[in-house]
C-alpha cells in the first residue's frame, strides 16, 4: 500500500511550466530565443546556464510563458503572415531552421511563438517540414500537407509555400465576405427581436395596467397586443429556451449525421439570395484548391480525394467524390459533374482545362470568377435587404405603439367632448 502511494507520487511529480528566453547582444538586440520547461523560474535559469555555459548569463532574459486560455490559438492572419515570410526566406536560400530562428527573434504573439518553437523542435529531431506541420491539423489542411510533400520531393518548397500563402489569403478574403453577408441580416434580425421583446415584456404591461385601472372597453388591436404581451411574459423561457436548445441539437446532428448535413445543405442552397451566394463561394473554394493542387504537382486523383469537405456543402463534396471515382475509372471530372450542383459555367471551365492540359489555370480562372461574383453579391445584399428589414421593423414596432396609444387618444377625445 505504502509502495504504490510512493510510486504514484513519484510518477506525478511537480508540474513543469514553460519559460521563454532571449539572448541579447551588447547593444540589447535579440540574437537568439527559445523555450524551456522547468518547475520554477530559478530551475529554468539553472537549466539555461547548463545549456549555454559559454555565454554571459546577464545577457539572458527569461520570463514565464503566458498562459494559453481556452480559445487562444494562432489566428488565420498570423498563419498567413508566417507562411508569407517563411516562403520569402526560402526563396532567398535560407535554411529552414535559420528561418524559424529569424522569425522567433521578432515580436510575435505567444501562440504563434509556441507553434514555431514546436516546429523547430520537430525539425531538430529529424522530421521533414510536412511531418512537422502534420502534427497541427487545426492549422494546416490535408491539401496543404499534400502540396508540401510534393514540394519536398521536387525541391520547390519556396514556390509551394508562396502558393499556400496566396491561397490562404484569397480563401480568407472570400470567407470574410460570405460571413459579412450572412452576419449583417443576422445582426439586424437580432436587434429587431430584442426591441420587440423589450416592448412586449416591459412597455405594454405598463400600459395594460393603466388601461385596466380605467375599466374602459379597449379596442380589439389593443386587446390583441396585451394578450400577446402576457403570453410572451408567461412563456418567455420556453419561447427563447426551446429554439436555443433546438439550434444546439441541430448543429450537433449536422456535424454527426451525413443525412442531416445533406438535407440542411440542400435546403440552404434553395434559400433566395443566400443560396446562390453559398453555392458560388463553395464552388470558388473547390476550384481554387483543385487548381492549386494540380499546379503543385499533386496527382489529380489524390487531389480530388483531399478536396472533400473543402466547399463547406455536402452536395458539392458529393460532386468532388464522384469526380474522384470517375477519374479513377479513366473518365473526366467534367463528365462526373454533369447533373450535380456544380454550376455549368464551372463545368465548362474544367472541361476546357482537361481537354487543353491547362486544368490548373482554368480552375483558378473559374475560382476568381466566382469569387468576384460573391463580392458583387455581397455589395448588393445590404442595399437590397436594408429597406425590407427596416419596413418590417417599422410595421411591427409601429403597430404595437399604435395599439397602445389608440385608447389614450380615444380617452382624450372623450374628455374633450365631455368638456
Amino acid at each position: 500500500m505504502d509502495t504504490s502511494t510512493q510510486a504514484v507520487s513519484k510518477k506525478a511529480g511537480p508540474r513543469q511550466r514553460g519559460f521563454l528566453w532571449d539572448l541579447t547582444g551588447e547593444k540589447g538586440a535579440v540574437l537568439r530565443s527559445g523555450r524551456i520547461e522547468a518547475v520554477t523560474l530559478r530551475a529554468a535559469k539553472a537549466k539555461l546556464r547548463r545549456m549555454y555555459p559559454d555565454f554571459p548569463f546577464e545577457r539572458f532574459r527569461i520570463r514565464q510563458e503566458p498562459r494559453q486560455w481556452l480559445g487562444s490559438r494562432v489566428t488565420e492572419e498570423q498563419l498567413v503572415g508566417f507562411l508569407r515570410q517563411f516562403s520569402t526566406m526560402a526563396r532567398a536560400g535560407i535554411p529552414v531552421l535559420e528561418r524559424l530562428d529569424a522569425l522567433l527573434e521578432t515580436e510575435i504573439p505567444p501562440a504563434l511563438r509556441s507553434l514555431l518553437l514546436d516546429l523547430r523542435k520537430s525539425l531538430n529531431e529529424g522530421q521533414s517540414l510536412s511531418q512537422a506541420f502534420a502534427a497541427y491539423p487545426q492549422y494546416f489542411s490535408t491539401q496543404e500537407l499534400a502540396m508540401l510533400r510534393v514540394g519536398e520531393l521536387g525541391g520547390a518548397m519556396d514556390e509551394i509555400l508562396a502558393q499556400i500563402a496566396t491561397y490562404r489569403e484569397k480563401t480568407q478574403m472570400l470567407n470574410r465576405k460570405i460571413r459579412s453577408a450572412l452576419l449583417y441580416p443576422a445582426v439586424i434580425v437580432f436587434v429587431m427581436v430584442a426591441v420587440i421583446t423589450i416592448i412586449l415584456l416591459y412597455v405594454i404591461p405598463v400600459f395594460a395596467h393603466l388601461f385596466h385601472s380605467f375599466g374602459a372597453q379597449l379596442p380589439l388591436v389593443t386587446r390583441i397586443a396585451i394578450a400577446i404581451s402576457y403570453f410572451v411574459k408567461d412563456h418567455v423561457l420556453a419561447l427563447f429556451g426551446l429554439p436555443a436548445l433546438a439550434l444546439v441539437l441541430g448543429i450537433r446532428a449536422y456535424r454527426r449525421s451525413s443525412a442531416v448535413r445533406w438535407t440542411v445543405d440542400r435546403l440552404l442552397l434553395r434559400i433566395p439570395v443566400f443560396g446562390p451566394l453559398l453555392l458560388k463561394g463553395g464552388t470558388s473554394r473547390t476550384l481554387r484548391t483543385l487548381g492549386l493542387l494540380y499546379e503543385s504537382g499533386v496527382p489529380i486523383h489524390d487531389a480530388l480525394l483531399t478536396l472533400q469537405r473543402v466547399s463547406g456543402n455536402a452536395l458539392l463534396d458529393d460532386a468532388v467524390a464522384r469526380a474522384a471515382k470517375s477519374v479513377n475509372e479513366g473518365s473526366t471530372i467534367a463528365a462526373a459533374w454533369r447533373g450535380t450542383r456544380i454550376p455549368r459555367l464551372a463545368q465548362q471551365y474544367v472541361r476546357i482545362g482537361e481537354a487543353s492540359g491547362t486544368l490548373g489555370e482554368m480552375a483558378a480562372k473559374a475560382a476568381d470568377y466566382y469569387a468576384q461574383e460573391v463580392e458583387e453579391t455581397v455589395a448588393r445584399l445590404s442595399t437590397l435587404l436594408e429597406p425590407f428589414i427596416l419596413v418590417f421593423l417599422g410595421i411591427v414596432v409601429g403597430g404595437l405603439l399604435i395599439a397602445m396609444y389608440t385608447p389614450i387618444f380615444e380617452m382624450g377625445s372623450v374628455v374633450t367632448h365631455g368638456g
